[in-house]
């Protein structure tokens, strides 16, 4: 039987063709699947099950980077290669996975003429890691408040118990020289309900002005305590976190990937919050006297 001729049919047909020809033909479309060239996407996981995000992926040889979001999920997108280095690069870089307390890992990754080419090192042909990058934890970090909870009115000593356990032979941490320890400097950083105050107390009194030394932590756990005097009145109220100054040592870790949380992390300054840690503890609230 002869099909009737239907104009709404062809109406759809010939509106659909058009589409495809002007998404074909549009320089914003050609933009996304060249994008898509030069764009890597992958998962990380970390070893102790805890939530892994933050996880800074960082590209060598771009000097750019990343973070992981809650499932560990990450896409990193090289610019145009128009705007690389003879306009197009070619050769095997390196993605590295930085989180500080986990060990240091890295993928390879081939590029020819500015894209990304699949099935080459450690992507598939969608430009996706081969497989989840599994981090291992190698030092818990525990810090404990006492008392967590003050009033406005509180006028006396904060004391801070930090214990670092090595899951591995060893870990080398730097803190400053001639103190007691990692707990010599403490940052106190507000997380609610602005985040926009933080304070570095010296509990030692000359801490800030010392050199860093490097400890070897092997096998047993360590322990350090220390207190400061608190005027409670004097810090806006709210919920905080204390953190511990010391820095964990990796190697090899690229200079310019540590450069990419601050110029100063080898020194007590407020670029030291911004290097990726997994800790535990450290909570602080300050309340209304009525509350």
């Amino acid at each position: 039987m002869k099909q009737a001729f239907n104009p709404k049919k062809l109406a759809i047909s010939l509106f659909i063709l058009l589409l495809i020809i002007e998404c074909t033909e549009n320089p914003f479309f050609d933009d996304t699947i060249k994008s898509q060239n030069r764009t890597i996407r992958g998962q990380i996981e970390l070893n102790d099950r805890s939530t892994p995000d933050g996880v800074y992926i960082w590209f060598e040889g771009f000097d750019m980077g990343t973070y992981s979001d809650e499932k560990g999920n990450f896409q990193i997108t090289l610019p145009a290669p128009a705007n690389q280095a003879g306009e197009g690069v070619t050769g095997t870089y390196k993605l590295y996975y930085y989180l500080a307390n986990f060990q240091l890992d890295s993928s390879f990754i081939v590029i020819k003429n500015g894209e990304i080419q699949g099935l080459h090192g450690d992507l598939n042909s969608r430009r996706e890691l081969k497989q989840s990058k599994y981090l291992i934890k190698i030092l818990k970090i525990k810090t404990e408040i006492e008392p967590a909870i003050v009033t406005e009115d509180y006028r006396g000593a904060i004391n801070i118990t930090l214990s670092l356990d090595p899951l591995i032979d060893s870990v080398f941490v730097k803190f400053p020289n001639k103190t007691e320890g990692p707990v010599a400097i403490v940052f106190l950083k507000k997380i609610f309900p602005e985040e926009d105050y933080f304070e570095i107390l010296d509990v030692n009194g000359f801490a800030l002005s010392a050199s860093m030394v490097a400890d070897s932590l092997t096998n047993v756990p360590k322990i350090w305590s220390a207190g400061f005097h608190l005027n409670a009145d004097r810090l806006p109220k709210g919920q905080y976190q204390i953190i511990p100054y010391f820095l964990i040592e990796q190697g090899p870790l690229p200079y310019n990937l540590l450069n990419d949380f601050g110029i100063n992390i080898n020194n007590p300054v407020q670029d030291f919050i911004n290097v990726p840690i997994k800790r535990e503890g450290g909570d602080f609230e300050i309340r209304e006297i009525s509350e």
